[in-house]
């Protein structure tokens, strides 16, 4: 994927310096002079954003705007002096959508009902490295966003008790309004419950979270619009990063474009930052997850994208691998008759002949 000439030509004029390299960050970023780039930097920036403030001024357009926000992101929270990441252009394999969950029965919500009928799809970045994550979806005059369905977006908006970004969901409402856990949003690589806050910026001339947003969100001005995060703790490696909930009230299509900003890592290099933009999806090409391995036994022959974890024969603590722990589970049911799972050849007890198939897989 093609890094947009805009930040291609910024990037590599930076690089012609070594000097420039090493300190250019914290003289953009580092408002205070703490020697670090830090949340009351990022604070700042927030604050003169949609203005002419020269010191942020990154990309010499004349005005603080979404593309100056990108450029700082991937600094927030390092100590100076820092140089320019240098790109990657094939972390970001696509994006995956996935219908989550058709809604057979009316749900009771906050404000409005949810209506039976109603269809909640997640849309994921599918990454490529264990460590990248992403750290912004925005739009732009020059890569316009634009997420559109023909029906109506689910608690999406400003108004009281919707949601714009995953971190306004609260999960402490499901239990008494169950359309709480539907509402629609948005997300960088931040799962619901994560405890991580997802932020929002926009320009004045496109203030697309606090307007009405039904069933269009663009993002397609001079200023810009993101939603971003910083600092993810990396977990355990999983290729799908979420980006968007969206709950239809009916079986309307869904599809959009969308721009990311991810944070990745080559190997024996270091960090780089990549700019993945015009990335589309549709409804009229979801993705089913779930296993893919035939020989699994949770194997779905529908799924389309291999997700999750496959549960094979033997494998009694179903952590994906063969172990010493397996084994000893194996044992202790030596002589059951009633014992299915341990019964790996099926003949109605546990016996030495199951023990040689387990030895047999590892």
């Amino acid at each position: 994927m093609e890094l947009p000439s805009k930040h291609r030509f910024f990037i590599l004029g930076l690089a012609l310096s070594s000097l420039f390299q090493a300190n250019a960050q914290c003289e953009y970023f580092d408002y205070d002079s703490s020697g670090c780039i830090c949340m009351a930097d990022l604070v700042h920036a927030l604050g003169q954003y949609d203005t002419p403030d020269q010191g942020l001024d990154v990309d010499g357009s004349g005005w603080i705007e979404v593309e100056d926000l990108l450029a700082m992101l991937p600094f927030v929270g390092s100590s100076c002096p820092v140089s320019w990441l240098d790109t990657t252009d094939h972390h970001v394999l696509g994006l995956v959508l996935t219908e989550w969950l058709v809604h057979e029965t009316e749900l009771f919500g906050l404000t409005d009902t949810l209506p039976a009928g109603a269809i909640t799809y997640r849309l994921y970045a599918h990454l490529l490295g264990p460590t990248d994550k992403v750290l912004a979806g925005y739009g732009h005059e020059n890569a316009p966003l634009t997420i559109d369905t023909d029906g109506v977006f689910y608690g999406f908006g400003y108004a009281d008790f919707a949601s714009i970004v995953v971190s306004d969901y609260n999960s402490a409402f499901d239990g008494i309004f169950p359309a709480n856990a539907y509402t629609t949003w948005l997300s960088s690589g931040i799962n619901p419950g994560d405890g991580q806050t997802v932020s929002t910026i926009h320009g004045s001339d496109n203030n697309w979270v606090e307007s009405s947003i039904t069933s269009s969100l663009e993002i397609a001005d001079s200023i810009g619009g993101a939603w971003f995060t910083f600092g993810t703790a990396f977990g355990d490696f999983e290729p799908l990063h979420l980006i968007g909930q969206f709950t239809i009230t009916d079986d309307s299509a869904l599809s959009g474009t969308i721009n990311l900003l991810v944070s990745t890592t080559e190997e024996s290099v270091g960090d780089h930052v990549e700019y993945a933009e015009g990335l589309t999806f549709s409804t009229d090409a979801l993705d089913v997850l779930g296993c893919t391995e035939s020989e699994a036994l949770n194997f779905n022959p529908a799924a389309t994208f291999s997700y999750g974890l496959c549960l094979l024969s033997g494998d009694l603590n179903e952590d994906g691998a063969f172990t010493v722990a397996d084994l000893l589970l194996l044992l202790g049911q030596f002589g059951c008759t009633t014992c299915t799972s341990e019964d790996l050849n099926g003949d109605g007890v546990v016996s030495v002949q199951d023990i040689l198939l387990w030895l047999s897989l590892i």
